[in-house]
């Protein structure tokens, strides 16, 4: 969908998985709905950082993991 430009499908559908999953559709108010898309699709936007990404293939590091103080994503899994 995001190499399609469907933008707005594809916070949508982040609205679905991330936010209204398992709750009533009265739980979110339809203006926080709406400012969450919004949100989404202001992100989605912007273009891609500059950032690298920098993969470690030491699995002595993983011990190190209760060191990190901070919100992290941590992925795990074979590279296609």
């Amino acid at each position: 969908m995001l190499q399609q430009g469907k933008l707005e499908a594809v916070a949508q559908l982040n609205y679905e998985t991330w936010i209204s999953r398992g709750r009533e559709l009265e739980a979110v108010q339809s203006h926080v709905k709406q400012l969450i898309l919004d949100m989404q699709v202001k992100t989605l936007k912007k273009p891609a950082s500059d950032e690298t990404v920098v993969e470690v293939k030491s699995t002595a590091t993983i011990s190190r993991l209760k060191n990190i103080h901070v919100p992290v994503l941590i992925l795990i899994g074979e590279g296609a």
